[in-house]
């Protein structure tokens, strides 16, 4: 299937996924995405294994979060507590990357 490979400079990958992960979580918190989204996006083995060693254990645990979300729904009938400890974790990430120094928004791009 063809596609668009984004290339993040390895000192930013912290920042840009906790950024990807925090509208991910938002689009689930306003009902634009299901939760379910959280199982085939973030929340996959393959992604989360493709960044072993860039991103810290805080932003592993929450990305491993993902895949839970939908049958936390489906166990308690609610998961917005849930939704809003996750983002709140991610402001930790997002705001430890930035003090780092690590947001240059350099992306570069090539079609697969």
């Amino acid at each position: 299937m063809p596609g668009i490979t984004l290339e993040i400079p390895q000192g930013n990958v912290e920042f840009y996924v906790a950024s990807l992960a925090r509208g991910v979580l938002m689009a689930m918190q306003t009902g634009a995405i299901g939760l379910e989204a959280g199982v085939w996006s973030l929340g996959r083995p393959v992604f989360q294994q493709a960044l072993q060693g860039s991103i810290s254990a805080e932003l592993r645990a929450i990305l491993q979060a993902f895949d839970e979300l939908d049958a936390l729904k489906e166990l308690s009938g609610d998961a917005g507590a849930t939704l809003e400890r996750l983002l709140s974790e991610l402001d930790v990430c997002q705001r430890r990357a930035a003090i780092s120094g690590t947001t240059d928004f350099l992306i570069r791009t090539s079609q697969a």
